[in-house]
């Protein structure tokens, strides 16, 4: 699977492989490194209900590193950079064009504003004078003066909402 990835994403190193619990063995490995960035496959289809569970467990609560969910086995020709609105952005937009530097594809700069029991709200921020400074200007800028073009959305709700919206 590595090599086949190879060709979308050549900063891809070799894969580090353990034996034991998962999200155990994975916490002690990004404690033991300094890593800028963890990327995790995630099976084709999921439902809001497993992603809001992912969220909430023990290694994605405790990393200390951001972590990037992608799709298995899809090509990529769209990315969601997901942000809180306090987010400072710029580990992230340097990740991600470390990443997808030379890469034709879609970004999405996705503002979550988790609520509980709230039906979900989307729009475009350049609808609202004003909400693109909260939502990571500096992100929009850096991947701009880059050559991408990212659509900025802003998404409120709970998170199964969110999830849900998010799986399209």
């Amino acid at each position: 699977l590595i090599s086949a990835e190879k060709d979308v994403c050549p900063a891809l190193k070799e894969p580090i492989v353990r034996i034991g619990d998962p999200e155990t063995e994975l916490l002690r490995e990004l404690q033991i490194k300094d890593y800028d960035l963890f990327v995790i496959g995630l099976i084709h289809s999921f439902s809001a209900r497993q992603f809001y569970k992912r969220m909430k467990s023990k290694f994605y609560q405790a990393s200390s590193c951001p972590i990037l969910v992608v799709k298995n086995l899809s090509s990529i020709n769209r990315v969601a950079i997901l942000i809180q609105p306090d987010d400072d952005t710029k580990l992230q937009a340097e990740t991600f064009l470390m990443l997808f530097q030379n890469a034709a594809i879609a970004v999405d700069i996705v503002t979550c504003m988790f609520h509980r029991k709230v039906a979900l709200k989307r729009k475009h921020l350049d609808e609202s004078p004003g909400e693109k400074d909260r939502a990571g200007s500096s992100i929009v800028n850096r991947l701009e003066e880059a050559g991408f073009s990212p659509d900025i959305i802003a998404l409120k709700g709970d998170a199964a909402s969110i999830g849900d919206r998010l799986s399209d």
